[in-house]
């Protein structure tokens, strides 16, 4: 019976002691586990703030830095209809000369507006081209050579890029 008695406390003791392995290890596990996923949450959310923040100054140092040159936009302007659809404020409210030569205005949308080119050749041109350039706005001035050409084509810079905002077409 003795015997008996300390078999039983032998194995109590050892059950004792392997349930408190048991528990132990489910218990570090468990908050190791709940400690990892917030780390890792807080990780990715720093990474994304820092991304987007990079994302950010790269676009304030972008318009800041690369001022578009007018002459630059220009050659865009006349070459890519694509660059020039985007580079026009629609719709567009352009002045010109109607029948009794009075100055009437009329607004252009996407639609209806005719591709421009400010690029040709010197023996296609039949008149001269003047720019004026400011640092917000610029005027390219038309001035035909005996045929009455006379139109201003009006440029202005929005947030460092060239859009074209009117034109005043005084041709007779």
């Amino acid at each position: 019976m003795i015997n008996k008695i300390k078999s039983l406390t032998v194995l109590s003791r050892m059950m004792k002691r392997f349930l408190f392995a048991i528990s132990f290890s489910i218990c570090f596990f468990s908050i190791s586990c709940k400690n990892e996923k917030p780390k890792e949450e807080t990780k990715e959310i720093e990474i994304k703030k820092d991304i987007i923040k990079k994302e950010e100054l790269k676009q304030e140092n972008v318009s800041e830095i690369q001022e578009e040159d007018f002459f630059y936009f220009v050659e865009m302007f006349s070459k890519n209809h694509q660059f020039q659809t985007e580079r026009v404020k629609f719709p567009l409210k352009v002045m010109h000369l109607d029948e009794n030569y009075e100055s009437v205005e009329l607004e252009i949308e996407k639609e209806e507006y005719s591709y421009l080119n400010f690029i040709r050749p010197s023996e296609e041109i039949d008149f001269n081209q003047k720019f004026i350039i400011n640092e917000k706005d610029a005027t390219i001035e038309i001035r035909g050579i005996n045929n009455g050409i006379m139109i201003d084509y009006l440029f202005e810079k929005i947030k460092g890029k060239w859009k074209l905002k009117t034109w005043i077409d005084s041709s007779t």
